[in-house]
């Protein structure tokens, strides 16, 4: 493997510098080489193919879901207790013209209550996609009646304060996990 990246290296990365980004590039996920060959577009051959992210069982039943629910003006939050996956996520939305918004724990704390109040307000934004640990815990999310744990945490807790966001006293619809 690492003789065909050496052949098939681009030439605007210095030939010393080949050993070391080659070393690196085996170490990535399939998901951090594709962000790679976005930014680096000289390196697409050693890109995923196109829309890879969208190969997935788990992936094509979140999507059936979220267009049935959008469909029955539904509104749902997405739970995810890693960042990359929410990044896959995000493509995964944007793929499926399906409107959300994100929080996670590289969000500011300053824009927070703005992407919170904007999630409420626009009622064409169907997902909001959240780190279980920022988003899990302490936030009134009422506004969504569906709740989506993508990946399922280590410890039980986390998932039920992740559940409690739409689960709240002003709720007036059914919530589903």
């Amino acid at each position: 493997m690492l003789e065909l990246l050496k052949k098939n290296m681009p030439s605007e990365f210095p030939e010393k510098n080949h050993k070391h980004l080659l070393e690196e590039m085996l170490r990535l996920s399939d998901w951090y080489l594709h962000i790679w060959c976005q930014i680096y577009p000289s390196i697409s051959k050693f890109d995923v193919p196109d829309l890879t992210w969208m190969n997935s069982g788990k992936v094509s039943v979140l999507i059936r879901l979220l267009e049935s629910y959008k469909a029955n003006g539904d509104r749902v939050l997405i739970f995810s207790q890693f960042v990359m996956v929410l990044d896959i996520l995000e493509a995964i939305l944007e793929t499926s013209r399906i409107q959300f918004t994100r929080l996670d724990g590289s969000t500011k704390v300053d824009e927070r209550q703005t992407i919170i109040d904007e999630f409420r307000d626009d009622k064409t934004i169907t997902a909001f996609l959240l780190s279980t640990g920022a988003g899990g815990t302490g936030l009134n999310l009422m506004y969504a009646n569906k709740v989506v744990i993508f990946d399922s945490s280590f410890n039980p807790q986390d998932d039920i304060q992740a559940e409690n966001r739409a689960h709240r006293v002003v709720q007036t619809r059914d919530v589903e996990v």
